[in-house]
């Protein structure tokens, strides 16, 4: 399985934007959720699910690529250990806006984005329920402030039937 998320990034602004320290009281400004498209599925196979992040009015989500220097573009992972790898992540297309708290023009989701995994279940898998542990790791932002990049983690549950 290939680890895609690091365990952690450093990152410089040029600008210098207002980036909260982590705190309890942290706004949690997106709420991630999951759903299966396929089940159940047979060992062998590949199966997509897809991974919803929704986004408070006045926050957006950073894209899956962004230039070099600028914030934590969003990472989407599995955890090791778990049955599945992951094979691809796409999402639903960004907008490309100036940002100005980042003083660029970036890519980010407002309201909601869609991220699309495509899973594939080992030939020799085990039948019966999998609990799949999904990671996100991406950093939200307003046009006020930025929060530092944050993981959560999404569960699922793939069942694998008998051939």
């Amino acid at each position: 399985m290939r680890p895609l998320l690091h365990a952690a990034l450093c990152i410089g602004f040029a600008t210098s934007p207002t980036l909260l320290q982590a705190s309890s009281t942290d706004p949690e400004p997106v709420r991630w959720t999951t759903s299966p498209t396929q089940v159940p599925v047979s060992a062998g196979q590949t199966v997509n699910v897809i991974l919803h992040a929704d986004i408070q009015a006045g926050w957006h989500l950073y894209a899956l690529n962004e230039p070099d220097g600028g914030p934590h573009a969003t990472e989407i992972g599995v955890a090791q250990g778990d049955i599945p790898d992951l094979l691809s992540v796409s999402e639903n297309p960004p907008v490309e806006r100036y940002d100005r708290v980042m003083a660029r023009r970036l890519r980010f989701h407002l309201d909601r984005a869609d991220f699309k995994l495509q899973l594939s279940l080992p030939a020799d898998s085990p039948t019966g329920p999998h609990t799949v542990h999904l990671l996100a790791r991406f950093q939200a932002c307003s046009d006020k402030l930025c929060l530092p990049p944050r993981t959560r983690s999404v569960t699922t549950v793939l069942t694998v039937q008998a051939i």
